[in-house]
């Protein structure tokens, strides 16, 4: 599918500010880099007359490695989500700021935003599941709390979880990049065990779990070479 593209300045800032106001993840690749990081856009600032260019302020990368390559790096692409479309640009980076509260890496502001319809594949929203529910514990404020959640969604790169209100506290904990370990799927027919990547966390925006959030985690151990766990272990 070919992409089309913006160029208009207002409509790009309009863009952007949906993505602030929303706290959406973004995908940032780094020139010469094969892995992805993750972030998110908090702030722009608009051109001035006479002044400085506008500008981006984006998140600590994750995962932090991507930090430190992220400065030897001229040229980035974020990638996103805006209204059923994925969306894509060309940015360079311009310094890191360490000011409260703008604490995060300057980017240029996109002189043209490429978009598509976003879905690259099928999700299928389960009828009658295989995975149902999954279980994992986090230690937080020096405690460990065990997580019950559901399985959503699928599709051929992980699970999309959800989290309802009592979990809200997740959205706090768990940030795009972190690994999880010791997840428990459950299925009708099985139980196994797998360590995964939190990819994204999306708010849903209508239907029956409007409000709630979708945990997105990739693994590989899922959609590869799930291993059923023996009575005992």
């Amino acid at each position: 599918m070919a992409w089309d593209s913006v160029t208009d300045r207002s409509k790009i800032a309009g863009m952007l500010k949906e993505l602030v106001s929303a706290k959406s993840e973004i995908k940032v690749s780094l020139t010469g880099e094969p892995e992805s990081f993750f972030s998110r856009i908090t702030s722009f600032k608009k051109d001035k007359e006479g002044g400085k260019p506008a500008r981006l302020l984006i998140e600590k990368l994750a995962p932090d490695k991507g930090n430190l390559l992220l400065q030897s790096s001229s040229d980035l692409i974020l990638e996103f989500f805006l209204n059923e479309k994925a969306c894509r640009c060309r940015v360079e980076y311009a310094g890191t700021s360490n000011t409260p509260p703008h604490f995060g890496h300057i980017v240029s502001f996109p002189q043209l935003v490429e978009f598509r319809e976003r879905r690259r594949e099928k999700r299928f929203v389960y009828n009658a599941p295989e995975f149902v529910s999954v279980e994992f514990s986090l230690k937080a404020k020096g405690k460990r709390k065990i997580y019950e959640l559901n399985v959503h969604d699928c599709s051929s790169h992980g699970l999309g979880i959800l989290v309802t209100k009592k979990d809200f506290d997740l959205i706090e904990i768990l940030r795009p990049g972190d690994k999880l370990e010791d997840i428990t799927f459950y299925s009708e027919s099985a139980i196994i065990r797998v360590s995964g990547i939190v990819r994204h966390m999306t708010r849903l925006r209508a239907g029956k779990y409007k409000g709630s959030f979708i945990l997105g985690i990739e693994s590989p151990d899922i959609i590869e070479s799930c291993k059923p766990i023996r009575n005992g272990e």
